[in-house]
């Protein structure tokens, strides 16, 4: 007859190896997805920074062609209702002036849109790495209170973090539309 406890000895020590066993297929799950997820968040930041550059470039490029096809149709204009002379030239210039204010404020909203996106990219990514750090410390809790400790501290982490990126979104806000602005209102004192 099998000894009781040699088969309860042979039972845990199989329940053990099952857990382990799972736990470390968990863990290679994890790191496999994790590293899947930064992978893709960092095409997903070179996408967006390439687009950004591409967009100020057109921008840019745009701003050119707009203010000489400005100038050519304030002169056409100007000789159309008969102003000529100084005055001619002031409006020109000052439509020239407006015009580049409005491009330069919209780069530095493009600049301040990317800076915003690289934020939140960064949270993102941190939290990614996070997760598979908790991930990992949930695998090994042996007890419910341990699984409720890390839990718990998996939440506060991303709601600290979530709190800071979100503040430092609204300090890049704040930094752009202070520029923009501050562009807007140097061109509307440039003298005329």
């Amino acid at each position: 007859m099998a000894n009781p406890r040699q088969a309860e000895r042979e039972m845990i020590h199989a329940t053990q190896e099952a857990t382990r066993k799972m736990a470390e297929e968990t863990t290679r799950a994890a790191r496999t997805a994790a590293d899947a997820s930064a992978s893709a968040t960092r095409a997903g930041a070179d996408m967006v920074a390439r687009n950004a550059e591409a967009v100020e470039q057109v921008w840019q490029s745009g701003s050119e062609m707009a203010a000489q096809l400005t100038e050519r149709s304030m002169d056409q204009f100007a000789r159309a209702c008969g102003i000529s002379g100084e005055s001619a030239q002031q409006a020109t210039q000052q439509s020239a002036r407006n015009l580049e204010s409005i491009v330069q404020s919209g780069t530095i909203l493009a600049g301040g849109m990317q800076n915003i996106s690289r934020e939140w990219l960064a949270f993102i990514q941190k939290r990614m790495q996070q997760n598979l750090q908790r991930f990992e410390a949930l695998a090994n809790s042996r007890t419910p209170q341990e699984v409720m400790a890390v839990q718990s501290e998996l939440v506060r982490d991303h709601l600290e973090g979530f709190v800071h990126s979100a503040r430092r979104v609204a300090e890049l806000s704040a930094q752009m539309a202070e520029e923009a602005g501050r562009k807007m209102t140097d061109t509307s004192l440039a003298p005329r």
